[in-house]
C-alpha cells in the first residue's frame, strides 16, 4: 500500500504548485522614455480616413509604461482598431496594432495590458479639431493688434500645436507658417512649437514655405522679417 500513499503525496504536490507567472515581453523590446521624440495615434474607425494625432507628454509616458508592463498572450489574430508609433531619436519607428487589451508589434504575437480602456479614452481625449482651434486663436489675435493673449487662448494654442502629428493638408500648413510668423503673444514658444511640426512633416513643409514665399500678401517684404526669416526657416527643415 505504499505504492498508493507514494502516489498520492505526488499528486498532492503537483496540485499544490503555483500556475506559471504569465511572462513579460523580452526587456530589449521595452520602450525608454529618453529614446523616444513622439508618439501618434490613428484609429482605423474613425470616419475621418487618415486622422493622426501626437499623445500628450502624459498620456506618451502612460502607453510607454502599460507596454513594459504588459503580459505575452500567445498569437492571437484580431482587428486592430488603433495604429500607434513610436518615433525614436535614433530616426527608427516601432509600430504598434490595438484592440482593446491587446498590443501587437510583431505579427500577431500579442500582450496584454491591465486597462481594456485606455487606448479609448486617449484617442477621446485626442480627437479634436486642433487646426480650427489654432485658426481660432490666431485670427482673434491678429484682429486684437496686441502683443499679448489670454491665458486661456496660450493654453489653447499649446495644446492644439503639441497634438499634430501629420499634417499634409497645403492650408493648414499655410496657417501654420503664418502662426509662425504672426503669433508673437510675450513669453509664448510659437516657433519652437509650429517648428516641432514642420520638422515632422519636412517634405510638404519644404512644399509650404516656398509656395508661401512666393505668396506675399500686403506689406510683405523680402527683406522685412518675419517674412524674410522664412529663408532661415526653410534652411533649418532642410536639414
Amino acid at each position: 500500500m505504499n505504492w498508493i500513499r507514494n502516489i498520492t503525496l505526488i499528486v498532492i504536490l503537483l496540485g499544490c504548485k503555483s500556475q506559471p507567472t504569465v511572462p513579460l515581453h523580452a526587456p530589449d523590446e521595452d520602450i525608454n522614455r529618453s529614446d523616444v521624440s513622439c508618439i501618434c495615434m490613428m484609429s482605423t474607425i474613425d470616419t475621418i480616413p487618415g486622422k493622426c494625432f501626437r499623445l500628450t507628454e502624459k498620456q506618451a509616458s502612460l502607453f510607454i509604461s502599460k507596454w513594459n508592463h504588459s503580459k505575452h498572450q500567445g498569437m492571437v489574430k484580431n482587428i486592430a482598431l488603433y495604429h500607434v508609433k513610436v518615433y525614436q531619436n535614433d530616426s527608427t519607428t516601432r509600430n504598434f496594432r490595438v484592440n482593446g487589451k491587446l498590443i501587437k508589434e510583431n505579427g500577431d504575437n500579442a500582450f496584454k495590458i491591465n486597462d481594456a480602456f485606455f487606448f479609448e479614452r486617449v484617442w477621446d481625449e485626442l480627437d479634436k479639431d486642433h487646426i480650427e482651434h489654432i485658426k481660432s486663436v490666431f485670427d482673434e489675435y491678429v484682429q486684437s493688434d496686441e502683443s499679448t493673449d489670454s491665458p486661456e487662448n496660450k493654453a489653447l494654442m499649446e495644446s492644439s500645436l503639441k497634438a499634430l502629428c501629420h499634417v499634409k493638408n497645403p492650408h493648414d500648413l499655410e496657417l501654420l507658417l503664418n502662426v509662425w510668423m504672426y503669433y508673437d503673444p510675450t513669453d509664448f514658444p510659437t516657433r519652437q512649437l509650429v517648428e516641432e511640426v514642420l520638422i515632422f512633416n519636412k517634405h510638404e513643409s519644404i512644399i509650404a514655405i516656398e509656395s508661401r514665399q512666393k505668396n506675399k500678401r500686403e506689406k510683405e517684404h523680402d527683406g522685412t522679417a518675419p517674412f524674410s526669416e522664412l529663408n532661415l526657416l526653410l534652411e533649418q527643415i532642410e536639414k
